[in-house]
């Protein structure tokens, strides 16, 4: 069973459902950006989740935190990559700069982090679990999703190729391929180009509209929830045969 796990992301949408779920059973040392943020966890999970604050996108910073936190809160056993950026855009309005952001984040740092931590398991001779976040849209794309399904695809190849890299040091790697989850990220407005951002209950009302769209691409009929993506972590973290994993919970969308 991990003890002590460090999860990125954490702050809101999946990673905090994860970070929150963990903390049950777990300590849980969440990666955030502000203190208002690592005070809101620690309230939800009474007092059961510590944080680190830096930018996930800082590779000065990053490289840090696997020493920082276990010098911190003790030896790290375990890691969900859940940190990600979600925006959408068509294939002429993509740049460098949001190929760059989506890779640092979703790629790079988890590279970086899963380095780290498998260093210091080897180290201490310690077994470890590592769960990364991919998507459905790694294998099965929707037009303007063209940069997101690069950087899952990559996250989804990365979780196979360390599974098979770090099991002689029972190291196991596996990764969750969510649907259509009811997110912050996925209720954000999608809107033409020009168009203003709708306020207050205009804007509640395209939300709720656009989740009900989604949810008819689903086979169940609804998107799923941040509970059920955290449990499934919860799972995937914890199960001793499970590597190189990557277990689908998209209602059926894929089968479409």
């Amino acid at each position: 069973m991990s003890t002590r796990v460090l999860v990125t992301g954490a702050s809101r949408g999946i990673g905090r459902a994860i970070a929150l779920r963990l903390s049950k059973n777990a300590q849980v040392i969440a990666l955030v950006r502000k203190d208002g943020d690592a005070r809101a966890l620690a309230d939800a999970s009474g007092g059961r989740i510590g944080s680190l604050m830096l930018d996930l996108a800082d590779r000065i910073a990053r490289a840090l935190v696997v020493a920082d936190a276990e010098r911190s809160f003790g030896p790290i056993d375990g890691l969900v990559h859940a940190a990600g950026l979600g925006e959408h855009r068509p294939l002429e309005a993509v740049d460098h700069a949001q190929l760059d952001a989506r890779l640092e984040l979703d790629v790079l740092a988890g590279v970086d982090l899963a380095r780290d931590l498998a260093r210091s398991l080897r180290a201490r001779r310690a077994p470890g679990s590592l769960l990364f976040v991919s998507s459905t849209l790694a294998e099965r794309p929707a037009p303007t999703t063209s940069v997101y399904a690069i950087t899952k695809g990559a996250v989804s190849s990365m979780t196979r190729a360390l599974a098979i890299e770090l099991a002689p040091d029972r190291i196991r790697v596996n990764a969750l391929a969510p649907g259509v989850i009811d997110t912050e990220m996925v209720r954000a407005p999608r809107l033409a180009p020009g168009e203003p951002m709708p306020e207050g209950e205009a804007r509640k009302a395209r939300e709720d509209a656009q989740i009900a769209e989604l949810a008819k691409l689903h086979p169940l009929g609804r998107v799923g929830t941040v509970q059920e993506l955290a449990d499934a972590a919860a799972f995937l973290l914890e199960a001793p045969f499970a590597t190189g994993t990557i277990l689908t919970l998209d209602g059926g969308l894929s089968l479409g």
